[in-house]
Parts: C-alpha cells; structure tokens; sequence
C-alpha cells in the first residue's frame, strides 16, 4: 500500500471501545485507517463513493468524539466521488465545520476527482479482482489526503492548509469579493499581479486561485470561537502569509485545485461567453487585479460539480 514510509494501512477498525458500542447498540468503524507509530498519528479514511447520505459517515465520527474523544495526534477525512451529486457533498463538507468546533481534526476531500460520475459507477460495480487491473492511482488519492491535512504554515493560532473540497474554494473566492468591498480588505490586500483565476459559474465572480488554494483551519481543541472567518480564507491573512516565505505558493495552489479537485483550466483564447463575464468582473476590480502578462487562465469547477436547481 503506497501510503508513504513509517505508514501502515488497516481496514474496518473500530471506532469506540466494546462497552461503549453495546451501550449504544450500534458499531461504527472506519473504512482504512492509516497508523505511524513513530509519529503516533492515526488517520481515519472513510469513503464515499454513490451514498445517497454522506453526512452519515460524519456523524458517525462526530457522535463517537462524544464518547471517545479523538486524540490530538489522529485526523478524520472524508473522501466523496464524483458520482456524490452537489448539494451532499456541500452539506458533507459544512459539517466537517462542525466538527472541527467540537475539538475534531476533520477533513473532506474528492475521492477519483479526474473520473465522471458514471465511470465512478463503473469502477464500483467492478468484482476486486477486476478492479486490481483497472489504471486507478491510488497513490495519488493517498497524496491527496497527506496534503490537506498537513499544515502548510500558520496565522496566528491557525493552521493554513490547502483547501481540501471545492466548497472551501468557492467560499474562499465569494469570500475575497466580499473582502474587496471593505477598506481593511482592500488595504489588506493593495494590488496584485495574477495569472489564475477562479470562477464561480453561478455568481460569475472571479478571484486569484492562489487565494482560493488555501484555507486557515483552527487546530483540534485550541477553542477558537465559531465564527465564519475561521472557515476561509481573508484579505488580512493573505496578505500576512503572503510575505515571501512561500507557506503559500501559487504553482501549487493552481496544481492541486486542478489534478486535486479536478477544476478544469480554460485558456482565455478559449473562454468564450466567460471573457466577457471577467472582462465586466475585472472592470470593477482595476484597482486590485493586474493581469499578468494580460493572458488570464480560468480555472472552472469539474463538470460534475453541476450546479442543479434548488429542490
């Protein structure tokens, strides 16, 4: 199992002590757990490839904290499929929130996020033996967790990681639009030369996809108070990480929203109707955005982040 030196993998581990689970009648476990014994570090793998109710799997983790609380040195991680329609995945992610406001370390992010919904069914439907031979990269779905729940820096008493789901990226870009009406957030961030822009087709609003790579995560059980500004990123903490370090490094941050989330990059030669939705967007953003070199990249949400009317 290609899941990196001093890491072993185990699969369907209990959750909570025997006593504890004939108490409650029921007995959750994790689909893989990967222990280092060195660094005594655990992470709980559960995955979700067509559930019609991911968020179960969350409070399963979360419900078991009441009763076992989860170590400092152990994460939860989600990982959903493509097949996972929008609107689950969304509610799947906020309540990874949730848990972390409970002291959880929790983490959410796509699981074959290159693959389309069907062939995500496919692959499911496979007998193991059939899906041995399949070219799946399961060494980048490991390397996929590793980065996002690996600090990359701090802010304060924030942990900075890369965004692990496309609701955090979304969130962070409404947020940097926000930010920009705001004095502290336009004096925070100045203006800056960009390359890679993040769109939201449903707002058609763009923002740097460096800003939107990255999100401040409070650690498990340091009490930070709930607040919207601890679940993304913001123009003062962009611009106090931002500071030549490279804690927050653009190349990156473009590579992991594309072959990490699967965001797809539109080359505005190739934008279409979209040149004209940035053109309008960068007018009222003179005074922040330069457009380096004057050829913008888009990077758009995979076609199977569909966006869906409201049930």
């Amino acid at each position: 199992m290609p899941t990196g030196a001093g890491w072993a993998c185990e699969a369907e581990v209990r959750l909570l002590a025997e006593a504890v689970t004939s108490l409650l009648g029921y007995d959750p476990r994790a689909d893989v757990v990967l222990t280092n014994p060195v660094a005594n570090a655990r992470i709980w793998i559960e995955f979700d490839v067509s559930r019609a109710d991911p968020v179960a799997n969350h409070a399963k983790f979360a419900t078991a904290h009441l009763f076992t609380t989860q170590s400092p040195a152990d994460h939860f991680v989600a990982m959903l499929s493509p097949h996972i329609d929008r609107s689950r995945r969304n509610l799947a992610c906020a309540t990874i929130r949730l848990m972390r406001q409970v002291g959880m370390s929790a983490f959410q992010t796509t699981l074959l996020p290159l693959r389309s919904p069907s062939e995500v069914k496919r692959l499911n439907q496979l007998t193991a033996e059939d899906l041995a031979i399949e070219n799946v990269d399961i060494a980048a779905e490991f390397e996929r967790v590793f980065a996002i729940i690996t600090p990359v820096g701090q802010w304060g008493r924030l942990n900075v990681h890369l965004a692990g789901d496309l609701l955090d990226v979304f969130t962070n870009l409404r947020g940097w639009n926000v930010d920009l009406t705001t004095s502290d957030g336009r004096q925070a961030w100045g203006r800056r030369a960009c390359t890679y822009f993040a769109c939201d087709p449903v707002t058609k609003l763009f923002a740097p996809s460096k800003f939107c790579a990255y999100t401040p995560v409070h650690s498990a059980g340091n009490g930070a108070e709930p607040s919207s500004r601890w679940h993304r990123m913001s123009a003062t903490a962009y611009a106090e990480l931002n500071d030549g370090t490279h804690v927050m490094d653009g190349q990156r941050a473009w590579r992991h929203l594309v072959s990490g989330l699967g965001m797809r990059t539109v080359a505005r030669v190739e934008a279409g109707p979209l040149e004209d939705d940035f053109s309008a967007w960068l007018a009222s953003h003179q005074h922040a955005i330069v457009v380096r070199g004057g050829e913008p990249t888009f990077l758009l949400p995979p076609t199977w982040y569909a966006v869906r009317p409201l049930a």
